[in-house]
């Protein structure tokens, strides 16, 4: 875990829990464009956290167990279904001792922080 107690919300014990932590879209709400724009995000920050995973020579199961998530979630982001927050961007980037834009291409520019819950 990174910087004290595990953030609220953020161990899935229960696979049907709603985690306050990622954003859920329905792609149905988007019109074709954000549809298309969203798909290649996703696509692209998956491709991001596998690349740093193999870089670092890690499992998903490990870095699920050094942020304290579920590794279902860990594989859910590694085949792009979901969109980082913040918060999860920081916590993947500070495990992985990578910058935050090296697992979610979005946040160029923007810096990983501990999160403290």
């Amino acid at each position: 875990m990174i910087g004290g107690s595990s953030p609220s919300g953020c161990i899935m014990e229960n696979k049907d829990e709603i985690l306050d932590d990622f954003v859920v879209i329905d792609l149905d709400d988007l019109d074709e464009e954000e549809s298309s724009e969203f798909k290649q995000h996703k696509e692209s920050t998956a491709e991001c956290l596998n690349r740093q995973l193999i870089k670092k020579g890690w499992t998903p199961e490990m870095l699920a167990e050094r942020v304290e998530y579920h590794v279902d979630y860990i594989r859910h982001i590694q085949q792009g279904h979901y969109s980082l927050s913040h918060k999860v961007a920081s916590q993947l980037a500070l495990a992985l001792g990578c910058d935050i834009s090296e697992v979610d291409p979005s946040r160029k520019g923007e810096t990983a922080e501990i999160y403290k819950d």
